[in-house]
């Protein structure tokens, strides 16, 4: 937990206030002036930095959290850093086999909302989705028509893709 909250915190949350880094150094050297995301962005930098624990105190939040996350990002490390997360609030660690052993034994559901949602939402989107992308580049050289990146989303994860994760998240992880 304690490095997810520097990824999110430090790693990303942080860069809102100064442009120190990408992407609010671009707009820096762009003219943007240094202090203005300091002194306009501190309402929203605040909100975000007060949301500690995640609230990730149920099988549903860890399905749906992962879930999302998959859906764009690469799903294998948010695969991870749930793990990681889930495992830190028995005071579990990642690196020791027996702390795993004793999720996957002790919380299996909450393990399962984990893999399922890690797995199944990665057919959200295209991106950052080695098997989504390989498919669709199968298919282009066979000149099979693909749906683009939006019309994919629209066409198919929100109308089919999304009631059937909820179905899922409904049925096995309520609480």
């Amino acid at each position: 937990m304690h490095v997810a909250f520097f990824i999110f915190t430090i790693g990303n949350l942080g860069g809102a206030l100064l442009p120190v880094g990408p992407p609010l150094f671009l707009g820096y050297i762009k003219g943007v002036p240094f202090l203005w995301t300091a002194l306009h962005c501190w309402p929203q930098w605040l909100t975000a930095t007060a949301a500690r624990d995640f609230h990730l105190t149920s099988d549903a939040r860890f399905y749906w959290s992962t879930g999302l996350l998959s859906g764009v990002l690469d799903n294998a490390p948010t695969y991870l850093a749930f793990v990681t997360a889930a495992l830190s609030l028995d005071h579990f660690d990642i690196n020791r086999l027996p702390d795993v052993a004793g999720l996957a034994s002790g919380r299996g559901s909450r393990l399962a909302a984990i893999s399922v949602a890690a797995t199944f939402f990665g057919g959200l989107t295209y991106i950052r989705n080695s098997p989504n992308l390989l498919i669709r580049a199968i298919a282009e050289s066979r000149h099979v028509p693909t749906p683009g990146f939006l019309a994919y989303i629209i066409r198919y994860a929100l109308p089919i893709l999304i009631p059937i994760l909820g179905l899922v998240g409904l049925i096995f992880f309520r609480g």
